[in-house]
């Protein structure tokens, strides 16, 4: 359950079932889900990556994405989708 002091993060996913999993990961670790942006699937998300990412310094932000086969791991997957060096916002898990 959240609390005062949550925190509200917006996200990203690729579809309905991803934003339940989304809200569901977010309130179980105490924070508050704010809007959920994408829904169109992952070329989507990657054309829209950026954004997000730019987003992501001014407030917090999750980015749920499935990658297949796109990647061995998650920094792999970074490389791909933020090519900034050092200006990645979003830290991509595994």
């Amino acid at each position: 359950m959240a609390t005062s002091s949550a925190i509200t993060i917006s996200s990203a996913v690729e579809g309905l079932v991803d934003e339940v999993v989304m809200r569901r990961l977010l309130l179980y670790v105490g924070a508050i889900p704010g809007a959920v942006y994408g829904r169109q699937g992952k070329a989507y998300l990657r054309q829209h990556i950026a954004r997000y990412n730019a987003a992501a310094r001014h407030s917090a932000w999750a980015v749920l994405i499935d990658p297949d086969n796109d990647a061995a791991c998650a920094p792999t997957l970074q490389e791909k989708w933020l090519v900034q060096p050092g200006g990645n916002n979003i830290p991509f898990r595994h």
